[in-house]
């Protein structure tokens, strides 16, 4: 219950506040590095905390398996609250992706992509967003005929413990510019 006090009043303060949750939520035993796992409460505390938008997207979204995943999204959908990045099917990973709010009557899409899953292969029918350029592509595609007026990509990439910018990050970065993210 303290995890976010420090930060309770930022976050209130901001329109829309956006984090990217590195872990599945809610599977036994919750474990730290290299792979996570933490209990569905921080979900709660982020929520109650003015965390309007979480990106689930990321390298260790499969760290707790189908069930760690499973359990994620319907923690997430119990609390009704936005997330991006990851679905139960193609259908609602097509109507999900992107994920637009309107704020002061913006229409605001966040497309969610990560560069990998540690190696763990995405269990069928369930979507977690790949960087790969088609997908994003297709998602910037859907956030311009939905009339998004700004779109947002919330890329989950990088070297670990590197503090530069990678070639690949330059690389992406040009192709959201040229298809129209902002």
């Amino acid at each position: 219950s303290h995890t976010f006090k420090y930060l309770k009043e930022r976050f209130s303060e901001a329109d829309l506040t956006v984090a990217n949750m590195e872990f599945p939520v809610g599977v036994p035993p919750f474990t730290g590095y290299p792979q996570f796992s933490a209990p569905e409460s921080i979900v709660t505390e982020a929520v109650e905390s003015g965390i309007d938008l979480f990106q689930i997207a990321n390298n260790h979204i499969l760290d707790k398996g189908t069930k760690g995943l499973e359990r994620t999204l319907a923690i997430y959908d119990s609390l009704g609250v936005h997330y991006t990045g990851a679905y139960r099917c193609d259908s609602l990973e097509k109507l999900h992706n992107p994920k637009i709010i309107e704020i002061n009557k913006a229409k605001i899409a966040f497309i969610n992509f990560t560069y990998g899953t540690n190696g763990f292969k995405v269990p069928k029918p369930y979507v977690v967003n790949n960087m790969d350029s088609t997908s994003v592509k297709l998602a910037i595609g859907r956030a311009k005929e939905r009339m998004a007026d700004i779109i947002i990509a919330l890329p989950h990439w990088g070297n670990e413990y590197y503090l530069g910018v990678a070639s690949n990050q330059k690389a992406w970065t040009k192709i959201f510019l040229e298809q129209g993210v902002d």
